[in-house]
């Protein structure tokens, strides 16, 4: 009997969603199109290169970084690898990582430091000892350092930086400290560098807790574990506009799940759960830049380390470069924490795009779009037969539904809308093709999936 039951349990895990009873839920969103809560970077999404030397695997047959995926030897001329960053046209790639702390630059003629490579010694900070591929510092925000010793260090920065680039047209930004969060830490930083010192204050982000923590999974379908890290976004937006409104809020760093990733979760569908909501909750905290870790290297790669097939989260990221422009726009919704819905003023045309995830895996909605505006002006006056806040122009909606393939979770390869995301036999990226949908109708999400629509007729006088 014992048997029979444990039999039951696995095979019901492996069911199809099709197959499990559904709910379908209809409700209504509405968008506040009147004005823009929020602006990100033209080049939001960003990618990050590591460091990490090849030998760092110390369990080789969970290799967290390829021998190839680190910046320290990486082919950037590999086509895949350049096609991979030329279908977003723009795109920002932050390069470092853990152990540019213990980096030395060689500079060329004048240098007259040792030239080593990285070496294991686990008595040390970080594992390794200092290998020689750039300048860096010896310390680092992992090390604590003090916010008022670190302050000290950026104004020193600040003074080497102006004096350099004196007579010079463009100057670069002083982008710090990279550190994870602590509200009274980057208080004290910013009240002790003063104004224009700190032109970015990142901060990195790792809230889905250890790669190989066994409860990690079922954090990506819990909302309210999604919703939490929201509180740090509004820390930090906070502490921008009150006590530095000369610089911008960046994260300079978010894989998800530390060590690396998670194998075979870092790389699959249900990945994007995290990494997409949390693209969308940066963004409505007024973030200018989210640098996912990292482009090639650990499970937590948008393009796998030994392959470079993009994952889901890559096209994810292409989709949400593409569509969903700087401006972002307020939403309310109160048809379930379960559908994560944000909204931002269409890419480069009208209208406004706006993404959808559905956690659950039982109820699909039928969703209702209508502008906060018209909504207030029908409660003051008799609404016409009809009248909308989207134009009744013809113009059609386009959708674009991503979903594991069958059904599973932990699948690396993603559907959109219906059809397998994969490089054609020549090594190029497929075609991102929407559907079209009557502009009016209700937008209709699957369980466990994520939608990206277009509403070019809805009139957001705040996007203009």
């Amino acid at each position: 009997m014992e048997y029979q039951i444990f039999l039951l349990i696995l095979l019901v895990a492996f069911i199809p969603r099709t197959i499990l009873g559904q709910n379908v839920t209809m409700g209504k969103i509405v968008v506040e199109g009147i004005t823009k809560i929020a602006e990100t970077d033209e080049n939001f999404i960003c990618f990050t290169l590591d460091i990490w030397p090849h030998d760092e695997c110390s369990q080789p047959n969970l290799c967290v970084w390829d021998s190839h995926a680190s910046v320290l030897n990486v082919d950037l001329s590999l086509p895949i690898i350049n096609k991979a960053v030329q279908a977003f046209k723009t795109l920002r790639i932050r390069v470092g990582g853990t152990l540019q702390d213990r980096l030395i630059y060689n500079i060329g003629e004048g240098f007259k430091g040792n030239c080593h490579p990285f070496e294991a010694d686990d008595s040390l900070l970080f594992d390794f000892t200092e290998g020689c591929n750039e300048l860096a510092g010896r310390n680092s925000i992992g090390a604590s350092i003090s916010a008022s010793q670190y302050a000290k260090d950026l104004l020193k920065l600040r003074e080497i930086v102006d004096r350099l680039y004196k007579n010079s047209q463009q100057k670069p930004l002083i982008v710090a400290p990279g550190a994870f969060f602590d509200d009274k830490w980057y208080h004290e930083l910013v009240t002790k560098t003063g104004p224009k010192v700190v032109s970015v204050l990142t901060h990195h982000i790792y809230n889905m807790g250890a790669g190989d923590d066994p409860k990690l999974i079922y954090r990506f379908v819990n909302p309210t574990y999604l919703s939490q890290v929201s509180n740090t976004f509004k820390q930090l937006k906070n502490i921008v506009q009150k006590h530095a409104p000369w610089s911008s809020a960046w994260v300079g760093e978010a894989g998800g799940a530390y060590q690396g990733g998670a194998y075979r979760i870092s790389d699959s569908f249900i990945n994007s759960f995290w990494y997409l909501d949390q693209l969308g909750m940066a963004a409505f905290y007024n973030t200018k830049v989210y640098c996912r870790q990292t482009l090639i290297g650990g499970f937590y790669s948008v393009l796998k380390a030994k392959t470079l097939v993009p994952t889901p989260d890559y096209y994810g990221a292409l989709l949400f470069h593409r569509l969903m422009g700087p401006g972002v726009l307020k939403v309310h919704n109160k048809v379930s924490t379960y559908l994560r819905t944000y909204a931002h003023c269409s890419r480069e045309r009208s209208g406004i795009s706006m993404l959808f995830i559905n956690l659950s895996n039982t109820t699909e909605f039928a969703i209702n779009v209508k502008d906060h505006m018209t909504l207030s002006l029908h409660k003051r006056r008799k609404p016409k037969h009809g009248s909308s806040s989207i134009n009744n122009l013809g113009t059609p909606r386009e959708e674009y539904h991503l979903t594991p393939q069958n059904g599973l979770l932990r699948s690396s390869n993603v559907l959109l809308n219906g059809k397998a995301l994969q490089l054609t036999s020549e090594g190029e990226l497929p075609n991102l093709t929407p559907i079209y949908k009557d502009s009016n109708s209700s937008i209709n999400i699957a369980t466990w999936s994520i939608a990206f629509v277009v509403i070019p007729d809805f009139v957001a006088i705040g996007c203009n």
